[in-house]
């Protein structure tokens, strides 16, 4: 692989690296058409030469350097061979423009990401209308053959489970309780600034709720908070000047959900959890370390329960009963609802090679005992 790159690279420098060089002379309309084909076909075995060697290559630079070459060489086939559509007042550079979208909305699969990139890149708005349309169309074509864009095919290869990453109820079905801390250490608000400080920063939270001699929740400080009142020689000052006079808190009954948005508008980065029944009793603390944890558990178990149901499945294949009807058989061309079973046994599935409408096809029945200890659906 290595050696393939060199002697592409020692031959035509342009078809290496960002190939930011071949794409300016294609906007500019001083590249050859017959050049950007060729630059293509190097360009192309340059990313099979990189993956061939484990190296990383062939992601998006490469795609908008092969998108603005494919672009611009058919801008100059479309002005020769339709000459009164094109017209000559086009300029067949401009294509290239096109084609780099198209190919960033393709792999992408994200048109108006590609729209506003194409233009912005090359600061050509005049072809925004057709830059948009071959993204819309080279996103949505790309989308009916796969799911995965250029980013997600390698996350899969490496194992990850894209599907329940993109699962947008996640943090939806996660409540509160199940993410809080719930041995919280507090500060008593009868402490002074100095005092509080002496014990806060000898913990490990940057930040402590703040409860009153009947233990309600008063407010929340901070180390940082703290700190800055010590170097303001606010030693002898009540505890509670320094906690806000509006408190953001949320209760165990709410999702992770309604806790990001708390988060995200208030700009804090703890949430006290109090009761749903007294909203001044403290029973927990949530930080955003703590929704990240949970919302990777609950990846781990979904991707654990797929691994499960994937060895399951192997194991019904593997334990499947074959038949193989003949003609002489007494099942040959009956209708599987007639054939008379064992009362005992389960017909869960049928598979049948190649077709199961010719004599000496194969019928597998790929039911198990494991299909029923695993709950699935059954058929009889």
């Amino acid at each position: 692989g290595g050696l393939g790159i060199g002697v592409v690279v020692f031959l035509v420098p342009m078809a290496y690296g960002r190939g930011t060089q071949g794409i300016d002379l294609v906007l500019v309309g001083k590249l050859l058409p017959s050049m950007m084909l060729f630059l293509i076909l190097l360009k192309l075995i340059n990313i099979a030469f990189t993956v061939g060697a484990w190296s990383t290559g062939g992601g998006f630079r490469a795609g908008l350097f092969l998108g603005t070459m494919l672009g611009g060489s058919m801008g100059y086939a479309f002005q020769k061979i339709f000459p009164s559509v094109v017209g000559s007042a086009v300029d067949p550079a401009s294509y290239g423009v096109i084609g780099m979208g198209a190919l960033f909305a393709s792999a992408a699969q994200a048109p108006l990401t590609a729209i506003m990139f194409a233009c912005e890149l090359t600061k050509n708005y005049a072809v925004i209308v057709p830059v948009a349309a071959a993204c819309a169309t080279s996103a949505y074509v790309s989308r009916f053959f796969s799911d995965e864009t250029i980013f997600t095919a390698r996350l899969v290869r490496q194992g990850l489970d894209v599907e329940n990453a993109r699962r947008e109820d996640i943090l939806r079905n996660i409540l509160v309780r199940d993410a809080m801390v719930r041995d919280v250490v507090t500060l008593p608000a009868d402490l002074t600034v100095k005092e509080a400080f002496q014990r806060a920063h000898l913990g490990s939270y940057s930040g402590y709720p703040v409860t009153d001699a009947r233990g309600k929740l008063a407010g929340v400080v901070t180390v940082k908070s703290l700190r800055h009142a010590l170097k303001e020689g606010l030693h002898n000052r009540p505890l509670l000047e320094l906690t806000p006079p509006r408190l953001t808190v949320i209760t165990p009954r709410d999702t992770l959900r309604d806790a990001m948005i708390r988060l995200n508008q208030s700009g804090v980065k703890r949430l006290p959890v109090v009761s749903s029944e007294d909203p001044h009793r403290l029973v927990g603390l949530l930080t955003m370390a703590d929704i990240t944890q949970a919302y990777n558990d609950d990846l781990a178990r979904a991707a654990n329960r797929n691994r499960l149901l994937a060895a399951a499945r192997a194991r019904r294949q593997e334990a499947a009963a074959t038949v193989e009807v003949s003609p002489a058989m007494a099942m040959a061309a009956t209708e599987i609802s007639l054939v008379e079973c064992d009362p005992q046994s389960l017909t869960a599935g049928l598979d049948a090679q190649p077709d199961g409408h010719k004599a000496a096809d194969t019928v597998v029945d790929s039911s198990s005992p494991d299909r029923a200890a695993l709950g699935l659906d059954q058929s009889h």
